[in-house]
């Protein structure tokens, strides 16, 4: 969980969601720049980015979705947007 702090996204343990500004995440898309010189990169299978993917679908009605880019700028997105990212 240390390695979302970053992008001021915290664990709430009574409802066993993460959150960002007090929102529960139903969804969460990060990009993470490529890391140059593995590879992957050499082979240009994810020389551009990385990307990791969290779902929640315990997060309850109200659960909203975010998108991190690779300035670690936090967005929040639309499901439909979320769903297209995905």
């Amino acid at each position: 969980m240390d390695e979302y702090k970053k992008y001021g996204i915290t664990y709430n343990k009574t409802s066993d969601t993460l959150q960002y500004k007090g929102k529960n995440i139903a969804g969460l898309i990060i990009h993470k720049p490529g890391k140059n010189g593995s590879e992957k990169d050499k082979n240009n299978e994810f020389a551009a980015s990385e990307t990791e993917i969290y779902t929640n679908s315990d997060a309850g009605k109200d659960g909203a979705y975010f998108i991190i880019n690779r300035n670690g700028d936090v967005k929040e997105i639309t499901k439909k947007e979320f769903k297209k990212n995905n």
